[in-house]
């Protein structure tokens, strides 16, 4: 963006409050106070001004640059007025709670053939107490909707959830989110499987973690083992070795809410991807999903 106001641009600073894209409609769909919550603006900050008085004055201060940014985030197509230029809208379902509860303000979804994918989601609450045990080892579902058409959903358990500061109207939350598979890693077995094949051991372990969903795309012949030993090894680990000698991959298939463990050994076992023009930068002007930047690691 070339716009500049004080050296920062006119993007980042509409953005810093956390809540861009379709997660509550940009800027116009959560409010001043949300966004001030979101930039930081929270908890007792008046009181550290030095008082209600103060405070006041610094609320409606910052009131006045929020609307401010919202016009300019209109002008520059870049939200406002509950409307996103691209149709993006995120929502995350967890839990007992309601399908309200919840504003995405930020995720990142990291997957990989033969591990588990991780989502780390940020969200902004009304509700500042929020009960740990009704989202905690619950399933909890992010969907990503463009239009009011659904593109994407990635479901899974909730590992961790933390609460995050409180501002004038919203309470900010984290959370991680696993496939079932995780809870593998959380037992370690010493036993031995008598005349069974690859696909009977695994799906053997994976019920004794109340993991059903599983469906095997093996086109190569797996023989029955005599034996097969798990020694001191976490489940997770075992039936990554187990697989790994057999020349079987996994993958994660979400949808309606389901997560579907899918074991494979030929690659056209693997859904077909989609193509993405690539577009280095910040933000896509092609009015489509783009790759803005490209890595590699050894």
């Amino acid at each position: 963006m070339g716009k500049t106001l004080g050296g920062l641009s006119a993007y980042n600073l509409i953005s810093s409050g956390g809540f861009i894209g379709g997660a509550g409609k940009s800027l116009g769909g959560l409010g001043a106070g949300s966004l001030i919550s979101g930039g930081g603006f929270t908890g007792d900050a008046g009181k550290a001004l030095g008082g209600p008085g103060l405070a006041t004055k610094a609320a409606a201060g910052q009131l006045g640059a929020v609307k401010a940014l919202q016009q300019l985030g209109q002008k520059l197509g870049l939200g406002g007025g509950g409307a996103d230029p691209s149709g993006l809208l995120f929502t995350l379902t967890a839990g007992g709670l309601p399908a309200q509860t919840f504003v995405v303000t930020d995720f990142s979804l990291s997957e990989h053939f033969s591990r588990p994918f991780a989502l780390e989601v940020g969200l902004a609450s009304a509700d500042s107490a929020i009960d740990f045990p009704l989202v905690l080892d619950r399933t909890a579902t992010l969907t990503i909707l463009q239009s009011g058409v659904e593109q994407r959903s990635v479901t899974g358990i909730v590992t961790r959830f933390e609460q995050g500061n409180t501002g004038l109207h919203q309470t900010t939350y984290r959370m991680s989110i696993r496939p079932d598979l995780w809870r593998t890693t959380l037992r370690q077995n010493s036993r031995i499987f008598q005349q069974l094949n690859i696909a009977a051991i695994i799906t053997k372990i994976l019920k004794e973690h109340s993991i059903r969903d599983v469906v095997f795309n093996l086109r190569h012949p797996h023989p029955e083992r005599e034996f097969c030993v798990q020694y001191q090894e976490s489940d997770f680990d075992f039936l990554q070795r187990l697989t790994a000698e057999e020349g079987i991959f996994y993958f994660f298939e979400c949808s309606n809410g389901r997560n579907t463990l899918v074991f494979a050994d030929d690659c056209g076992s693997v859904p077909p991807g989609i193509r993405l023009p690539y577009q280095p930068g910040e933000a896509s002007t092609l009015g489509e999903p783009a790759v803005s930047s490209l890595t590699s690691s050894a």
